[in-house]
């Protein structure tokens, strides 16, 4: 016998072939019409070994009607059972793969199973007859057809039984099946709803971006795909075939992950690590593309070798940038510097936009901002695919205190990678910020915390904002937060605190301050602080010790002064003398530094 393969129904997506076996034995099977089957038992028992379990009751004269239909209708129920569980049996064995929108099946002598042959009419006329088939049984049955191409019978099985059963793997088959008919619409409304149902399901979302691909939803398709990529972790055929339709969503996050993917599978494929790479660089990721670029760099066209220099500078090799801009050039600078060659490299003509972004950095890094404007707007059709250029330019504006057209700049900007989007997101809360719109900015501010490097402005800003609106309770947390980020810085910590404080956040509060003058001990107010916080929870003593070092700090401070005179007061009137006098003369005032 052949074996069974799969093939293609279209050239854009490749599948591995799949082989099974045939059954080289007869089965036992169980007829309506009692016959002995060939290779079953012969002896009046049943499929299974066992003995028949209805015989005639003795006892009646005239059995009723009802009564003949109900034992008739149980041994055809029986029967159907076991039909079901053998077919059922026989389909995991035998047809065990995923059939999936891009399977053809090559049968062997073009036939099925012997036994599923059989077996399939003998289901399908339960179904006429008014019984209702398990849903696996019903699935089994849709896969069998589709295998067989009999698209039309699966598509009338699985309408007529609509309103009984439903499962995800039936949406599955019906949505294929119509999928085979080119009733795409429908097929497409099928396999949203089986996705729904299982989104853990890699074959419906497969079937789905074809549907929608055969609709004219490409974006669509794209999405379906970038959404399902982890499901394709390991199936190069799919991976590949998602890349262009993930391309057209402009999704970059989705076409790394894709490409990556890729690139894990196949180690070796030198234009998929390139064109990971280019990605990569456009957006600024230079420590993990250098690698790619060294390690093929006998690969590298003029174009790519440029970028590759571009990373070596970005990441702080200049020799080695050196040394890959030399190359590119035919005559030499007379003082063949880094920034000589790329000036010449520049003047030759080659416009890359890392290259510009290259050159405006230097600018600005060197305080020369008007230069570094005149430039990056120069170059403006370059900015529109390389956020480094706008951010640059967005600089200089803030830097000469043009905030509105640095915010118009970030607003005209095209879409791009979370990063990029993460980072326009700061910008703009950043630029909102100094414009006085705080509580505009707050959003932004919010999402450029994901940025990192960003995270710390980002929180002090909405720190602040929190603050001046009255917002203690959010002023507080934004503080914490930011506090476990600078575990060591004094002003952080003594917002944290005060916050928690006006907030009546007590213990938060005195966590804060013993922060605060752990890091700051000769700052007298904070142990005042430290000390109203503990007295008000009752903690008498530690509230002197603190009031004492606040005094010892700073003698003519009256605010400690008069707490201290007010704790002395308190325990005077609910301790014992003997407590008092300890409290006053005793080991109470050496802690605190006294």
């Amino acid at each position: 016998m052949e074996p069974m393969m799969t093939g293609l129904i279209w050239e854009d997506l490749a599948c591995e072939p799949l082989v099974w076996d045939v059954a080289m034995t007869e089965f036992h099977r169980i007829t309506l019409d009692g016959e002995t089957v060939p290779g079953g038992p012969s002896d009046g028992s049943l499929a299974d070994g066992t003995a028949p379990v209805m015989e005639d009751q003795p006892g009646s004269e005239s059995a009723k009607t009802d009564d003949r239909e109900s034992f008739v209708h149980g041994i055809a129920r029986w029967t159907q059972l076991e039909m079901e569980s053998m077919f059922l049996r026989e389909v995991s064995r035998s047809l065990s793969f995923p059939l999936r929108v891009n399977t053809l099946v090559k049968l062997p002598n073009g036939r099925l199973p012997r036994v599923i042959e059989r077996l399939v009419p003998r289901l399908e006329s339960f179904v006429q007859h008014g019984y209702s088939l398990r849903r696996d049984t019903i699935a089994a049955m849709l896969k069998v057809f589709l295998v067989a191409g009999e698209d039309e019978r699966a598509r009338r099985l699985a309408e007529s039984l609509s309103s009984q059963v439903d499962s995800a793997e039936i949406r599955y088959y019906h949505g294929l099946a119509l999928f085979r008919l080119s009733l795409h619409d429908q097929a497409c409304a099928q396999a949203k709803r089986a996705v729904s149902m299982d989104p853990a399901s890699a074959i419906s979302h497969l079937l789905l971006a074809a549907c929608q691909i055969k609709t004219g939803e490409v974006h669509e398709a794209g999405r379906t795909l970038a959404g399902a990529l982890p499901l394709f972790a390991r199936d190069e055929a799919v991976l590949r075939f998602a890349i262009p339709w993930i391309r057209k969503t402009g999704d970059e996050d989705a076409l790394v992950q894709v490409l990556s993917s890729v690139t894990d599978l196949r180690p070796d494929d030198v234009e998929s690590q390139l064109v990971l790479a280019d990605i990569l660089y456009r957006r600024g990721q230079f420590g993990s593309i250098c690698e790619q670029y060294g390690k093929y760099r006998d690969s590298l066209d003029r174009a790519r070798l440029c970028r590759y220099g571009i990373c070596l500078a970005s990441l702080g090799r200049e020799q080695e940038a050196l040394e890959i801009f030399s190359s590119l050039l035919s005559h030499q600078p007379d003082h063949p510097d880094l920034w000589s060659v790329v000036q010449a490299l520049y003047d030759s003509g080659l416009r890359d936009a890392g290259l510009v972004r290259l050159i405006a950095q230097r600018l600005m890094d060197c305080g020369r901002v008007e230069e570094c404007l005149e430039l990056c707007s120069r170059h403006a059709d370059l900015a529109g695919g390389d956020p480094g250029l706008v951010f640059l330019q967005v600089q200089c504006y803030t830097q000469r205190g043009s905030y509105e057209k640095a915010l118009a700049l970030l607003g005209n900007m095209p879409a791009g990678s979370s990063a990029s989007e993460d980072e326009r997101a700061y910008l703009t809360g950043y630029l909102l910020f100094l414009l006085g719109k705080r509580e505009e900015a707050v959003p932004w501010l919010e999402s450029g915390c994901r940025m990192p490097g960003r995270e710390v402005a980002a929180l002090r800003m909405l720190g602040e904002i929190a603050v001046h609106s009255g917002d203690h309770h959010k002023a507080a947390g934004i503080y914490r937060k930011l506090s476990r980020l600078l575990r060591d810085d004094a002003g952080v910590l003594a917002r944290a605190a005060w916050s928690s404080m006006q907030a009546g956040m007590v213990s938060l509060a005195i966590e804060g301050f013993r922060d605060l003058v752990r890091v700051l001990p000769d700052c007298p107010e904070g142990w005042n602080n430290l000390g109203v916080l503990l007295a008000r929870s009752g903690q008498f003593e530690e509230a002197a010790r603190a009031f004492k070092t606040s005094l010892r700090l700073d003698p003519d401070q009256p605010e400690a002064g008069k707490n201290l005179a007010l704790v002395y007061d308190r325990v005077l009137r609910s301790k014992s003398a003997e407590y008092l006098e300890r409290f006053a003369d005793g080991e109470l005032s050496t802690a605190g530094g006294d």
